[in-house]
């Protein structure tokens, strides 16, 4: 996302005419109509502030315990490291076939120290996410399911400031928002989202 802070929006500071450039991710889940029906956004909501010339609270432990979290299990420093940001029993998930029977957050970090010190060593990490990250590693994806489709086209009409008028086509009528980044708390519904982003 990139933009400039040049009009007033109840809940920001005044405009700024500053700019930010700014990454985050979605995480949406489609129903079985093919709708989305709950939406969290995975946002560094200080760095985009502080690049727009907000000021907002200071981050709350728990989100300094993740990024410290997040920082030492990709850089492979394994559980001894990780376990001061973990609950003993912390239940790990995820999709990609490398990983199943992985299910505890320590048998997880242990597997990226495997990877960073053995299988990879002197790896290294980028904070970013692409849609093209797949494609740029040289690797072959199957074709979008419908789901995935009707997730792109309610991220691009939402990103582009649609609004719900042209978001509601993609989502279910009461569909969830859940985001961590301080400006967006007390939106709870995807059409409020979509507006607010308009």
């Amino acid at each position: 996302f990139r933009g400039t802070h040049t009009g007033h929006l109840d809940g920001l500071p005044a405009p700024t005419q500053k700019s930010m450039e700014t990454h985050y991710v979605y995480s949406m889940h489609v129903n079985s109509e093919g709708k989305v029906d709950k939406i969290t956004k995975v946002w560094h909501a200080a760095w985009a502030a502080a690049q727009a010339g907000w000021t907002l609270p200071q981050p709350v432990p728990d989100v300094v315990a993740a990024q410290s979290f997040f920082h030492a299990c990709e850089s492979g420093k394994g559980w001894v490291e990780c376990k001061r940001f973990c609950t003993p029993d912390a239940v790990f998930d995820a999709q990609a076939e490398p990983l199943q029977g992985i299910n505890t957050v320590q048998d997880y970090t242990e597997w990226m120290k495997s990877i960073a010190v053995v299988a990879m060593p002197g790896c290294s990490y980028e904070l970013n996410s692409s849609a093209w990250a797949a494609a740029q590693a040289g690797w072959t994806l199957p074709p979008p399911m419908p789901d995935v489709v009707a997730a792109e086209s309610f991220f691009h009409a939402c990103e582009s400031g649609k609004g719900w008028v042209e978001c509601k086509r993609f989502c279910t009528p009461d569909a969830v928002f859940d985001a961590q980044a301080e400006p967006l708390q007390g939106i709870n519904t995807v059409q409020d989202y979509t507006e607010w982003m308009k």
